[in-house]
């Protein structure tokens, strides 16, 4: 298997220089207008006759606030109008949207496969969408953020492969999510869109001097010669500008494509999947082609090239070659694309899976090999894993979790709030409507295996964004209430308040992106610590305590692991816990994916891994807005 995390890291190197480039482009435009305005405004220079005082402080004080004004306020006008989230842009390409009572088993089995890798992935479930219309091979995942983001794909797509290809383009979509990818591609769209505005500045100030000189006399046409010189340049600065962030915002697409890729393969731990799904792209007379008009400004979001690009080629293709793309993948690839026939079958996927259902997932105590393999996710196949999760739960629970009223209902389950006591079910505000459901649902609950817990609650977070923001701060209310009503707090409720507060908060507060505050170790040293020792105590106590938070220090730097040490098992029950979490969720995702991996090494310390530190695992990893782990076993 090739080196994914290596690649990861060469695609995030790639994006960090190219966006740096694209910050020098818009410099260069400012520039280039503080040039332009010094031709008509600086004054000779009296020790050099003939040439001219090139700087002035004041004049490119104002030159630099005029361009940057006018570059910031197109692209925050481009921004405003992209970040309205993934409804919206799935919408506008023709996307007809799946719910879970869609008979068609086309639209079913794409269903299954987003639940699964949103349970894989800790991605709250997105909206999920159809392109009718469209035969070629190719999805999209779009949003400003994993609390807004919806995910499409083609009819043909969902025609031609089968369940384990369209798991591997899920998986890719999925990356492109968790990678934060959507907000980068918003944001280079937006900074495109600034530039632009410099440009229709010089067409505005080109025609007005045009029309200017046709209605008025020789002297006026002459008088506006410097707006036409004006208007001419700031159209061509523009357009220079334009281009070249063109260029290299789609180079940036391109990396992040490499990236998204070889994320993917972290979640189904089978890089044929995707391989396969490529070369089925390359072997169909439609390819990834989207006839859609506005695939055009969208194109870098699909999972393949949705328009073909005759000028300057390769330079304006907003994904690699195909060829390259399954190279990485699959260096057996010699280039040849069979013809592409249509879905073939699963049947080699599903008894791999079959044979990984004997290990009892959430029933008792697991063994580490079957959940934390070397070089592996939360299993070796970390979506098969998360498919027998889902089959821990009912059908009644699966169904309910699809639509807001049933899926509040879990959470006041989840919570531990009795359906069955009316009083209480008053005192914390529960509507009559919210009590019958969950009354109902209370059977298929109390019957849940405890694994099986945290996984409803996941699918029960993407239909929870359709709630208003008022509906939303009540079940907070409620759900908080009832988990403290005991006076205390235990391990399960402090991790479900989190996830709760993450999506919920989410409905609250609108669906921006979380503000990175800590990016270095030592302002966070503290809460790694009682994070740490929650999670040593969870697997054991005394030497067992002691062995699981050294073996999870180990994995830190070494600054840190000499500044950490076990605390007591009162952690556990501690608001120090519900602060750590909340705080290291803020610190920088070198910070987080550090402290996720410590966390999967001390659980796994003991050799064997309960349902409280599974639970924990996977719902820090929610919270932290990343993929499960990769630990050493």
């Amino acid at each position: 298997m090739r080196n994914f995390a290596e690649h990861q890291s060469q695609a995030r190197r790639q994006t960090r220089t190219l966006i740096w480039l694209f910050v020098v482009a818009v410099a260069a435009v400012a520039v280039s207008l503080y040039a332009l305005v010094g031709v008509f405004t600086l004054p000779a220079d009296p020790a050099h006759p003939g040439s001219r005082i090139w700087w002035d402080g004041k004049t490119a004080f104002i030159a630099a606030c005029a361009a940057l004004g006018t570059i910031g306020l197109g692209a925050l006008l481009k921004h405003s109008a992209l970040s309205s989230g993934g409804k919206a842009v799935a919408e506008s390409v023709g996307g007809k949207l799946v719910t879970s009572d869609t008979r068609d088993p086309e639209e079913r089995k794409l269903l299954n496969v987003v639940e699964e890798m949103s349970i894989a992935s800790g991605v709250p479930l997105p909206l999920v969408y159809v392109l009718d219309h469209e035969e070629g091979i190719n999805a999209f995942a779009a949003g400003y953020s994993v609390n807004d983001a919806a995910v499409a794909v083609t009819r043909g797509g969902l025609r031609t492969l089968n369940r384990a290809e369209l798991q591997g383009v899920m998986a890719h979509e999925f990356s492109h999510i968790l990678n934060g990818d959507m907000r980068i591609s918003i944001r280079l769209i937006a900074a495109v869109a600034g530039i632009e505005a410099i440009a229709g500045i010089g067409r505005w100030l080109l025609a007005s001097s045009l029309h200017t000189g046709m209605m008025l006399g020789s002297r006026k046409r002459e008088n506006g010669a410097p707006m036409l010189m004006i208007g001419i340049a700031m159209l061509v600065i523009g357009a220079a500008g334009i281009a070249f962030g063109h260029l290299i915002r789609a180079a940036i697409s391109r990396q992040r494509e490499y990236l998204a890729d070889a994320s993917a393969v972290q979640f189904t731990r089978d890089p044929s999947g995707i391989a396969n799904a490529l070369k089925k792209i390359g072997g169909l007379d439609a390819g990834s082609r989207v006839k859609a008009s506005q695939a055009t400004e969208l194109s870098h979001l699909f999972f393949g090239q949705a328009q073909a690009h005759a000028a300057f080629g390769s330079l304006l293709a907003t994904h690699p070659p195909l060829a390259e793309r399954i190279r990485r993948l699959d260096s057996a690839f010699d280039g040849t694309f069979a013809a592409t026939q249509g879905a073939d079958d699963d049947a080699g996927e599903r008894g791999a899976i079959a044979g990984l259902s004997g290990e009892g997932v959430g029933r008792g105590r697991i063994s580490a090999a079957a959940l934390l393999q070397r070089d592996s996710g939360m299993g070796s196949h970390q979506v098969a894993m998360a498919r027998i999760r889902m089959e821990d739960i009912s059908p009644a629970l699966r169904e309910a979790a699809t639509h807001p009223l049933g899926a509040a209902a879990i959470v006041v389950l989840a919570s531990d709030l009795s359906a069955a006591q009316g009083a209480a079910a008053a005192e914390f505000e529960v509507t009559p409507a919210l009590l019958a459901e969950a009354q109902r649902l209370e059977p298929h609950h109390a019957r849940m295996t405890p694994a099986a817990r945290l996984t409803l609650v996941q699918l029960a977070c993407g239909p929870l964004r359709q709630l208003g923001a008022t509906q939303a701060a009540m079940l907070l209310r409620i759900s908080n209430a009832a988990m403290i009503a005991d006076q205390r707090l235990t391990p399960f409720e402090v991790v479900l308040r989190e996830v709760l507060h993450e999506h919920l908060g989410a409905v609250v507060d609108g669906a921006a992106a979380r503000r990175m505050q800590f990016v270095a170790y030592r302002a966070v040293t503290t809460h790694i610590e009682v994070l740490l020792s929650a999670m040593a105590h969870l697997g054991g106590s005394g030497a067992a305590a002691g062995s699981a938070f050294r073996d999870a220090a180990k994995g830190l730097p070494s600054e840190v692991e000499a500044a950490v040490a076990l605390r007591g098992r009162a952690v556990l029950e501690d608001e120090a816990l519900t602060v750590a979490i909340r705080q290291l969720a803020r610190a920088s995702t070198a910070i987080k994916q550090g402290v996720l991996e410590a966390l999967a090494a001390a659980a796994v310390s003991d050799g064997t891994i309960g349902p409280e530190e599974a639970d924990m695992v996977r719902a820090i990893a929610i919270i932290f807005q990343l993929p499960l782990p990769l630990p050493e076993a």
